[in-house]
């Protein structure tokens, strides 16, 4: 039964303002008394202890009711039944203690039900407005709750799209690679060795660092090199690139293959011509931008590449991938982690 027990910031109400509120119920009941100072005190510990056991009563009941009804849609049942615990409570409290110093008899002292009725709205309003704050504590920390679970859950969820797409590109690259290869084979043999061999590199790379969330914006240029050695290989092709950046920002970190993938974007979207625009990669801030040119032929096929990077960048939180149109060119904006 602790779950009903005072919690600790419900024990900080003890120490203040309750002591205010006990010399106040004590004030408004006998401060036009006169009476010896061996009653007072009497009195005083009399009303001390009844207000330690209407503070005990009132939490428990706060907190049993929280048990009870602890939904967001309980709420005004929870307050309703909250208010008529308090009054029961406060009633009975004050009952015993009139009850107690009637049969204390002690001389100088004169019950007026004016100071009972006082007294009563005295510790009732005090203790409303205890339930009230704890209240809206239990209702925050709920809603932190079901919130933290939620993100949890999201979390969760981006983290098996995130996996299924990564895992997802690797058997597409491979069957793309190998049906290219078998045609340079044909084709050409000392191409195709030259291709086997970078294809090779590709892979101990991707074998190596697919796994990690995040990699130096210099490897991810190791891996873009590799990949169009390979687009060049294949095609007989060169591909332009206009590579601009800092050696400060060369050190900032993205998820691992992202710019190599909006370069097969790019050779998909301009599919079948091997001859792709210029493609330029810069840095600004910390972000990296690639931006390549738009033939006239467009292929509508949604791009797995593009929703990878996308559910990479959700994963991680580092910021949100885009793509806009800028005139007769496609500009990508990838956000760096500065380390």
């Amino acid at each position: 039964m602790k779950f009903i027990l005072p919690k600790h910031q419900q024990w900080k109400t003890l120490s203040f303002p309750f002591p205010i509120i006990i010399i106040s119920v004590y004030y408004l009941m006998f401060y036009d008394m006169g009476m010896e100072l061996s009653n007072g005190i009497y009195l005083f510990g009399l009303v001390f202890t009844l207000g330690i056991l209407s503070w005990w009563l009132s939490v428990v009941a706060n907190n049993c009711m929280n048990w009870l009804l602890p939904d967001s849609q309980q709420l005004p049942l929870r307050a309703l039944c909250i208010f008529l615990s308090q009054l029961s409570i406060e009633i009975i409290i004050v009952s015993i203690l009139f009850q107690a110093l009637d049969r204390a008899s002690l001389p100088g002292l004169e019950l007026d039900h004016a100071h009972f009725l006082s007294a009563l709205v005295l510790a009732l309003l005090s203790n409303i407005i205890f339930n009230s704050i704890w209240q809206v504590r239990y209702i925050f920390e709920h809603w932190k709750s079901a919130l933290t679970t939620k993100e949890l859950l999201d979390q969760e969820q981006l983290l098996r799209e995130y996996r299924g797409l990564r895992e997802q590109l690797h058997p597409y690259f491979l069957f793309d690679s190998l049906y290219a290869l078998g045609r340079l084979i044909a084709q050409d043999l000392e191409r195709s060795l030259l291709y086997l061999d970078v294809l090779s590199k590709i892979y101990r790379a991707f074998l190596n660092e697919n796994k990690k969330e995040l990699c130096s914006l210099s490897q991810e240029l190791e891996h873009v090199m590799l990949y169009v050695k390979l687009l060049e290989t294949v095609n007989g092709v060169p591909i332009l690139l206009d590579i601009s950046l800092t050696g400060e920002q060369s050190a900032h970190y993205l998820p691992p293959f992202s710019i190599q993938r909006i370069i097969e974007d790019v050779k998909d979207y301009h599919y079948p011509d091997p001859n792709l625009p210029q493609i330029r990669i810069w840095t600004e801030e910390a972000y990296v931008y690639v931006e390549h040119g738009l033939h006239t032929h467009r292929n509508s096929t949604p791009s797995a590449n593009l929703r990878s990077i996308v559910g990479r960048y959700n994963y991680l939180k580092i910021g949100q991938f885009s793509v806009k149109k800028n005139g007769n060119s496609l500009r990508y904006s990838l956000p760096l982690q500065v380390r």
